[in-house]
């Protein structure tokens, strides 16, 4: 396999995350129809990933190879109600890797770094 570079998402990584997460849910609504996605969903997928770019409380990265990205992680730092002593925790809210490069050790990997 060629080397793959870890970094932050930026903006421009944005098209291709998109079509990452919609070979995602083709996957899964192969699964679980609950998974089919609306005609908005890539576009409104997009906003949602652009949103969390600009915040303090979220982190975005991809794998790339010979340029091109192949995986992605979201992560946020999320609050618990009010009633525990633990106050926040964190979520993976989407890992998306592309099917010719799954069980390579990538999605491991960006988890890792989101988790760090």
């Amino acid at each position: 396999m060629n080397a793959i570079k870890y970094r932050e998402a930026t903006k421009q990584d944005i098209p291709k995350i998109i079509e990452l997460w919609k070979e995602f849910i083709e996957f899964h609504k192969a699964r679980d129809t609950f998974f089919s996605q609306s005609k908005e969903g890539p576009n409104n997928f997009g906003t949602f990933i652009l949103e969390n770019l600009r915040k303090e409380d979220a982190v975005v990265y991809v794998a790339e190879i010979n340029g091109g990205v192949v995986a992605h992680i979201l992560a946020t730092i999320q609050d618990y109600p009010p009633v525990f002593d633990i106050k926040q925790y964190g979520l993976v809210n989407d890992l998306a890797v592309a099917s010719a490069y799954r069980r390579s050790g990538i999605g491991t990997h960006l988890f890792n770094m989101a988790r760090d």
